[in-house]
């Protein structure tokens, strides 16, 4: 099976950031005896070609657009080099060899616009992986101001779903929302959520690096609670330091909470932090995904953020699943099915996210109390194995793609015996 792969963002663990699904994918597909073919664009984080080379050796095929996305542009600046790859992408998709499916992945909501537009032109069928609603979550951050921008974005969002022969969201709570806002049939959604890579977190040889990096961090007798990934308007991490805060208004000395990254945001924050005297945060670079075992191995519990609005609980954030497959607790500010799984399984903490000192408070009885932590990040570990192991993943996503492929099939034998 040929499959045209359209992301926007694609790089390997070589490359800093979490966005490390489509590769992840792309090689267990062509493991599987599958030829890829992927459409994305460039950057400028100057990882380009130890992802590209990585690519290679893992067979996939990779077309990059001369067009640079960088961190720290404006959402209209975002908005004019997502258009932009679309443009160049049309036309691309169409000249590759002819594909038996489309498969296009989220976000921007431009990918699927080109997935479109690819899928009715080599006459295959069309699968849409969703990673984040769009346009929900633009427009509730901001990023789309005008009626037009809405409308226009609505207009495109509606035409996907249409022609999307089977649709991939990662949580339940997209579900919902492709389901009833949309109105797309059941029968063709599949959720398959983000993923935990066992055997690169919470291996033996991760874990015997733990004590030599937190003397090397000066974290020995603290409990560490670590945000690894990107400081985004999303993300509401002055929510983090407004916890840190009242850990220092408690005196509190042997809790730490570190924000590993980069993003928009990060400059605000640290700045914050620096002119509020906050102690109990730290910033640390923006490192490859590949060195994020042995950070989260070092720490004690993984922290999951993101600011209370509309549509961001239904998030599948892969500091989640790295968490789980590091084998340690999980505490979260907001709702949503992420928080129902820790509370059914017992992996975790949910804060309010109204309050910031309840998360405090959380990390605080975690420090006093080893034992309930350790059984935390045990339980962690197993439903990380039972529920989200990548490589099981890949295959639910392998499926729907045959799947759509199967049915496009018969669809076409029916057709020629009418």
């Amino acid at each position: 099976m040929h499959v045209l792969y359209i992301v926007q963002h694609f790089a390997s663990r070589a490359a800093p950031g979490g966005g490390i699904r489509p590769f992840e994918t792309a090689r267990r597909l062509v493991a599987s005896g599958h030829r890829v073919t992927l459409l994305c664009s460039a950057n400028s984080a100057g990882h380009m070609q130890r992802s590209d080379a990585d690519a290679r050796a893992a067979g996939i095929e990779v077309i990059r657009s001369p067009l640079v996305y960088r961190d720290g542009l404006s959402y209209v600046g975002r908005m004019a080099v997502f258009a932009r790859y679309m443009r160049w992408a049309i036309p691309t998709a169409k000249a590759v060899s002819p594909p038996d499916v489309v498969f296009a992945s989220s976000t921007p909501l431009t990918v699927g616009e080109v997935g479109r537009v690819a899928a009715g032109h080599h006459r295959v069928p069309f699968v849409f992986e969703v990673r984040d609603l769009w346009p929900e979550v633009p427009i509730v951050v901001g990023a789309l101001p005008t009626p037009f921008l809405r409308w226009g974005a609505r207009f495109m969002a509606r035409r996907i779903y249409a022609a999307a022969q089977e649709v991939i969201p990662l949580s339940p709570g997209m579900a919902r929302v492709i389901r009833d806002d949309w109105g797309v049939d059941a029968a063709r959604i599949t959720v398959v959520p983000n993923c935990s890579d066992t055997k690169l977190f919470g291996t033996p040889e991760v874990e015997a690096q733990r004590e030599a990096f937190r003397a090397r961090m000066g974290w020995q007798g603290k409990l560490v609670a670590i945000h690894p990934g990107s400081m985004g308007r999303a993300n509401g991490l002055d929510y983090l330091l407004d916890a840190a805060k009242a850990l220092d208004a408690a005196g509190e000395r042997d809790v730490e909470i570190a924000l590993v990254g980069g993003g928009p945001m990060r400059a605000a924050l640290e700045a914050r932090a620096k002119s509020e005297g906050i102690r109990a945060a730290s910033f640390h670079a923006e490192m490859p995904h590949r060195d994020i075992p042995v950070w989260l191995a070092a720490a004690d519990v993984g922290l999951v953020s993101f600011a209370p609005l509309p549509y961001l609980e239904t998030n599948s954030a892969n500091k989640f699943f790295d968490t789980l497959a590091a084998g340690r607790p999980v505490v979260l500010n907001y709702g949503g099915w992420m928080a129902e799984v820790i509370r059914e399984t017992g992996t975790g903490l949910a804060a309010d996210p109204r309050s910031p000192s309840s998360l405090a408070e959380a990390l605080r009885m975690l420090k006093r109390d080893p034992l309930r932590r350790q059984a935390m990040g045990r339980e962690a570990r197993a439903l990380a194995e039972a529920r989200f192991d990548r490589d099981a993943l890949v295959r639910e996503v392998e499926r729907v793609l045959v799947r759509a492929v199967e049915q496009a099939g018969r669809a076409s034998l029916r057709r020629a015996a009418v």
